[in-house]
């Protein structure tokens, strides 16, 4: 009877724990694979040290935002000018986080957004947003960086 008790309370602990993870994953447009340069938000703490260390792991190269813009048009009666960013690399990636409680594997649990943006295009490449252990959240980028959801 106690060990009956015993599955049907950790039963009800998993089935609580795995509920309260929550992953949405939207692919917009494919990534080009030989172009795997993409700026990154400076720093290395948290879910955003995590997601910099998937990326070098699958082979891209990161720059920090350099907060440059170009400037293009000629100089007449009729100046027609247009700035834009300059990031130097193909794809730019926004990350906003913030940890909510632990997990029970010790790692934080986060409230996270994630987004790709072509540079050139400006195209929202994916997304990626939720709740829950920041292992599963890395998991998830790891799912779209190569083409997949699931």
């Amino acid at each position: 009877m106690k060990r009956l008790i015993l599955v049907g309370m950790l039963s009800l602990v998993a089935g609580l724990l795995s509920g309260c993870m929550q992953h949405n994953a939207q692919i917009y447009v494919p990534l080009i694979p030989n172009e795997k340069t993409v700026t990154v938000p400076a720093g290395s703490s948290g879910l955003k040290g995590e997601i910099k260390k998937a990326l070098a792991a699958k082979g891209w190269a990161m720059l920090t935002d350099k907060n440059e813009t170009t400037t293009n048009g000629t100089i007449d009666k009729n100046i027609a000018t247009r700035q834009a960013p300059d990031f130097g690399t193909r794809y730019r990636l926004y990350i906003a986080y913030h940890v909510y409680d632990w997990c029970m594997n010790g790692v934080p649990a986060v409230n996270y957004e994630l987004s790709m943006i072509d540079n050139k295009t400006s195209a929202e490449v994916f997304t990626l947003d939720g709740s829950g252990c920041e292992n599963g959240a890395v998991e998830k980028f790891n799912l779209l960086l190569d083409g997949r959801t699931e």
